[in-house]
């Protein structure tokens, strides 16, 4: 048995569009903007209302036709200025609160536990083990 593995990651902050929307759709978005007009921007916007959301979407499709979808979600909250040296992206702006850090200050380990990448990913793995075992096609 083949498999095709779909993988679709997108993440977006709270009424703010994602990288790749924003380069479809010149919407601004946090991460491309200075830090000055991130504070500009944020500044009228109380921290209660400061929700962000990571999503991660991953599609698995058999070229017999079944298909799969699983997904992971992670909340948080938009800091005022980046924290931590770790991650990428949007990493040093998004804070956990459970852990109490950003993303960015986070190990790898840590942040593979609770990220939505990782959540994703482990569901993944319980479908294709369920699924699909390691016997041959007949």
């Amino acid at each position: 048995m083949s498999l095709i593995m779909s993988v679709a990651i997108g993440s977006g902050w709270t009424g703010m569009a994602g990288g790749k929307t924003r380069r479809r759709t010149r919407l601004p978005t946090l991460y491309a903007m200075t830090p000055k007009s991130r504070r500009t921007h944020l500044r009228h916007v109380p921290a209660e209302r400061r929700t962000a959301r990571f999503r991660c979407v991953i599609a698995v499709a058999e070229p017999g036709g079944r298909e799969a979808v699983v997904a992971g979600t992670v909340e948080g909250v938009i800091l005022d200025a980046p924290r931590g040296t770790r991650g990428f992206g949007y990493d040093p702006l998004f804070f956990y609160p459970p852990l109490g850090r950003s993303f960015a200050e986070l190990s790898d380990t840590e942040k593979a536990a609770v990220s939505h990448r990782g959540h994703a990913l482990r569901a993944a793995r319980r479908l294709l083990c369920e699924c699909y075992t390691a016997q041959p096609d007949v």
